[in-house]
């Protein structure tokens, strides 16, 4: 049983148009990709849950129930009702028919899956077929940070977090070629490799 509809808020910054991955997205087209994700604060359980959730919470945010169905030394991928993976070491305790729990974001296969993990031996087929119903361009503020060598550099304010809705996205100009997006997607389907 799976706890989710068809509908995701997927984030993009405009570095994966920008490198040719892929062409600028238009809400109203369908796009065959690969989603990734970004742990913020998980929880390995022993034994998968019998539901799988993904909850929306916020942006391209989600609360989630998933079991964990590939892991490797540098990626890993889980089922959360779609499949998703990480392009990063998993998690110490992760192992395949485990589960875990808490909160991640949700972004395109930059280039990861489709370039090289597809072909990995046992992988499981990550491509969905989506429509792309509203490209949301990030409109919050650059704030200057400090960090941990003392250097600077822009970072947003999480305190006054907005987006525009855009027909599509432009990589190149939109937020001086800096943007970041959220896609409200539909999934349609799961894609034939």
């Amino acid at each position: 049983m799976t706890e989710i509809d068809n509908q995701f808020r997927i984030g993009m910054n405009s570095w994966v148009v920008q490198d040719g991955n892929y062409p600028d997205f238009k809400a109203g087209n369908e796009y065959r990709f690969a989603v990734e994700f970004f742990p913020h604060d998980i929880r390995m359980v022993r034994t998968a849950p019998t539901q799988l959730s993904c909850r929306h919470i916020i942006n391209s945010r989600y609360e989630i129930e998933g079991k964990i169905v590939f892991v490797a030394k540098s990626y890993w991928v889980i089922d959360v009702g779609v499949l998703i993976f990480q392009d990063a070491a998993p998690h110490p305790k992760a192992v395949v028919g485990g589960g875990l729990s808490g909160e991640i974001q949700l972004g395109i296969d930059p280039f990861f899956y489709f370039e090289s993990l597809q072909h990995v031996e046992g992988m499981p087929n990550l491509f969905y077929d989506w429509q792309i119903n509203q490209v949301l361009l990030e409109t919050t503020p650059w704030i200057e940070s400090t960090n941990p060598s003392g250097g600077k550099n822009l970072v947003r304010d999480a305190t006054q977090e907005s987006f525009v809705p855009v027909e599509e996205t432009n990589a190149w100009e939109d937020d001086d070629g800096h943007a970041g997006y959220v896609f409200e997607c539909e999934l349609l389907e799961r894609s034939a490799d």
